[in-house]
């Protein structure tokens, strides 16, 4: 008994409709993930808070770090939105204070051209629309203060 050859379409008689919607759809997906990138990379990085707080007052993507006396704290904003975040806290403070607020983090939102700058350059005053773990931890602070007679 002899074996037939199976004999396979050529790619050239084969149904290739699924080619050009497959080509369409790959260069979508290339877009998008390009566009994901370039936006990523349109964040401003400024190296003061006058540049900070000018982008801040436009609702336009930027960050800027600051060091006071050892606490370095990142400022960011985007789309109306500013989030301080703790880096790291002087070595000078009690360990209290370093545990209190360290790696904590708060929002706040803002309409544009009222950004506080209060929120840059205070640390506990232009808080009325945050919140997060940074806000609780300023928050308890200032109550511990004021009980103390402090403030």
């Amino acid at each position: 008994m002899m074996f037939k050859k199976a004999q396979y379409p050529s790619f050239a008689e084969k149904d290739r409709s699924w080619v050009v919607p497959t080509i369409i759809i790959g260069l979508l997906i290339l877009t998008i993930v390009i566009s994901i990138f370039q936006a990523q990379s349109s964040i401003k990085a400024c190296n003061d808070a006058a540049c900070f707080i000018q982008e801040a007052n436009n609702c336009n993507p930027a960050y800027f770090e600051s060091n006071d006396n050892g606490t370095i704290t990142k400022h960011k904003t985007s789309g109306c939105v500013y989030t301080r975040s703790i880096l790291a806290v002087s070595a000078s403070e009690p360990d209290s204070v370093r545990q209190l607020f360290s790696g904590k983090s708060m929002s706040c939102a803002y309409p544009k051209g009222q950004f506080n700058e209060d929120l840059v350059n205070s640390i506990s005053l232009g808080l009325d629309t945050c919140s997060g773990d940074l806000y609780t931890a300023i928050n308890d602070l200032v109550s511990a203060q004021q009980q103390l007679g402090l403030i």
